[in-house]
């Protein structure tokens, strides 16, 4: 019984020194990061920045309504079958409100979708370029993105800002 209890004192101590340098190293890694890590991991950190203009979000679900709504759904809930093809192998509406794809977009890609439409390219939108300024198409934008979680708004806003970064420079 002696022997058993011995082991058990050993090993629990084998275990704290191992886990308390293991923690320190931790710790010392922390400290010893460059300013790159340091300002990466402050990245990490929510970057969302949403425009509430409450007018421009009125504005975009306005024109939404009147002009979306058919396809995507008044509450930009998509087509039902948003994931099928349908018999022209054209897929139907998707949904705008945080549960469909749109957030995997930049600014950039859903403002030319909606100006230039699909049509072209074989998808079924067509382009609203002619009925809506540039200002009328962020306002659609700035609502049906006002409907999203933080989290997916976050992970777009993350994602529209690495597309920034890799486009050429417009003169």
């Amino acid at each position: 019984m002696k022997w058993v209890k011995l082991f058990f004192a050993l090993t629990f101590l084998l275990l704290l020194t191992y886990f308390s340098d293991h923690l320190l190293s931790l710790v010392n890694n922390n400290e010893n990061r460059s300013n790159d890590e340091k300002a990466n991991l402050q990245m990490e950190k929510p970057a969302i920045k949403r425009d509430y203009n409450p007018e421009r979000i009125a504005n975009g679900k306005r024109l939404f309504l009147e002009l979306c709504f058919m396809c995507h759904g008044k509450k930009g809930e998509g087509a039902p079958d948003w994931k099928t093809p349908g018999e022209d192998g054209r897929y139907p509406a998707p949904p705008l409100n945080g549960t469909g794809h749109a957030w995997h977009h930049p600014m950039k890609f859903l403002h030319d979708y909606i100006k230039n439409g699909s049509v072209e390219k074989g998808g079924g939108m067509t382009g609203f370029g002619g009925a809506l300024s540039d200002m009328e198409i962020e306002d659609i934008i700035l609502w049906f993105q006002s409907r999203w979680p933080d989290e997916l708004y976050d992970s777009w806003y993350r994602r529209d800002l690495k597309s920034k970064e890799s486009l050429p420079v417009e003169f």
